[in-house]
């Protein structure tokens, strides 16, 4: 019997991080689209996921300030 390999894609990579605000969990970025995975501290049932992932909708506003020259 022939052995197969299965074909692969690479089509992302992920970093540990601990954010600004405290919590840690993972930057993921997948096809250059970046996601953030954080621990789901809901977990009640073995069926929970173990984490929530999310996804930046909106980019943030910055506000530029402009001096007059």
């Amino acid at each position: 019997m022939e052995d197969k390999k299965a074909t692969i894609e690479k089509v992302g990579v992920m970093w540990t991080r601990k954010f600004r605000n405290g919590k840690e969990g993972f930057k993921i970025s997948i096809n250059k689209e970046i996601f953030i995975a954080f621990l789901n501290l809901r977990k009640s049932v073995v069926t929970d996921p173990d984490f929530i992932i999310v996804r930046f909708i909106d980019e943030p506003k910055i506000n530029i300030k402009v001096e007059n020259a």
